[in-house]
């Protein structure tokens, strides 16, 4: 009974550390997922400034020559559409990563789920076989004090039995 507790608790254990090591490596997963998405918005936030800086230079060089606005309107109007469209690609990978951590913290928030299904199920069924294991000791032991009964009841009738047949002949 005390080896198949140890090994119970030994099961138990081993699950405890089988389920943190995953807890720990899912926890990390979204740390990496939440540093990127940081990184993300820094850029992006960079990405904006720098919009608005150049929005700003642009006014400033309107009050130039003609043929200065139009080159300098050139210029930064292409400068503007490719940092528009940087910027869009930046949102659009931003809500990309964010749909896919979400993605992954619901499959992660599912394994975690399941594992701890699993460990009840495993836990619950561990039990089952402790108390089948605890029964069928008992049982054996209620088998062999009924045969040593058995024993001691045919015992008592041989010697009621010769007590019998010495009380006949006294008589």
């Amino acid at each position: 009974l005390i080896s198949c507790k140890q090994e119970h608790n030994m099961l138990l254990n081993s699950l405890k550390e089988d389920n943190s090591a995953e807890t720990c490596n899912l926890r990390d997963q979204i740390r990496k997922l939440n540093e990127e998405i940081a990184r993300r918005d820094t850029t992006i936030t960079h990405l904006e400034r720098e919009f608005s800086y150049l929005e700003i230079r642009l006014f400033e060089h309107q009050h130039n020559s003609e043929k200065a606005i139009r080159d300098a309107n050139l210029k930064y109007q292409t400068e503007i559409s490719e940092m528009k469209l940087k910027l869009d690609h930046l949102i659009h990978e931003k809500k990309l990563l964010e749909d896919n951590h979400t993605q992954e913290k619901n499959n992660l928030q599912r394994q975690l789920h399941d594992i701890e299904k699993q460990m009840l199920a495993e836990k619950a069924d561990l039990e089952k076989r402790l108390k089948e294991s605890s029964f069928s000791r008992h049982s054996e032991v209620y088998k062999q004090k009924i045969m040593s009964l058995r024993r001691e009841n045919e015992d008592l009738r041989r010697q009621l039995r010769g007590a019998t047949q010495n009380e006949k002949y006294v008589s």
